[in-house]
């Protein structure tokens, strides 16, 4: 699936708003904002063997005739705000990210949430989770992932933070019951390999995290503190 033409970037090519049971399978995504999108009404879709590439990162759109006063829009690779939700197995290179899931309404559980088997490389952010409230998943499992050159080369248009696995929040609440990391393989990312809040209860289990140079580890986004990779088993 080819979304540019005549200078355009199409948006959206699955628009699954309120869709359940859905599995999107062995296809290949180019140039295009938000290739996948959902919301909370959906449940059990399934992303897999499929490809996403120089996916279109929509910067500095105007709103008024001062470009100071316009603002900014990002795509969003798999945008899953849904409910049990697996991620596997898919290639993404030169997008703003792999996937973002996030949760901001109250009351709503999202149920489980699997990213496994899955390749990024040269992204902005590798797997984002954002916006979510206490206890909005039952369970998330980041597993046997390998995530490379975060804020590298094309994704540098991207005004994400450039993090292999970013889960931090605005307020620092434990939005999942249980968090499992765990065989994933991340090297090198502009700001830091991980992005969390300091009271986050996740399990890491036989990760491999490899920075450039005294990159950063982990931030703590709650502290405004870096831990860098030279610091990490002090």
């Amino acid at each position: 699936v080819v979304g540019a033409s005549e200078g355009k970037a199409m948006q959206t090519v699955f628009d699954a708003w309120g869709v359940g049971g859905y599995v999107i399978d062995n296809l290949s995504f180019k140039y295009i904002l938000c290739p996948i999108w959902g919301n909370n009404n959906n449940t059990d879709p399934v992303v897999q063997n499929c490809t996403f590439e120089w996916q279109v990162c929509r910067m500095h759109t105007v709103t008024s005739e001062e470009p100071t006063e316009g603002y900014s829009i990002i795509g969003d690779n798999i945008y899953c705000a849904t409910k049990n939700a697996i991620i596997r197995n898919n290639y993404a290179y030169q997008c703003s990210n792999l996937c973002t899931f996030e949760n901001t309404e109250a009351g709503v559980s999202m149920g489980n949430y699997i990213v496994e088997g899955n390749l990024a490389e040269s992204c902005g952010e590798g797997i984002r989770v954002i916006g979510a409230l206490e206890n909005s998943f039952d369970k998330m499992i980041l597993r046997d992932n390998m995530i490379i050159d975060m804020g590298d080369t094309y994704s540098l248009n991207c005004f994400e933070r450039f993090y292999a696995i970013t889960m931090c929040t605005t307020d620092p609440v434990q939005f999942a019951k249980e968090i499992i990391i765990e065989d994933n393989v991340c090297i090198g990312s502009k700001y830091a390999l991980i992005s969390m809040n300091e009271s986050l209860d996740a399990d890491f289990k036989n990760n491999v995290f490899v920075q450039k140079g005294n990159g950063a580890l982990i931030y703590l986004y709650d502290k405004f503190r870096w831990i860098w990779m030279k610091n990490a088993f002090e």
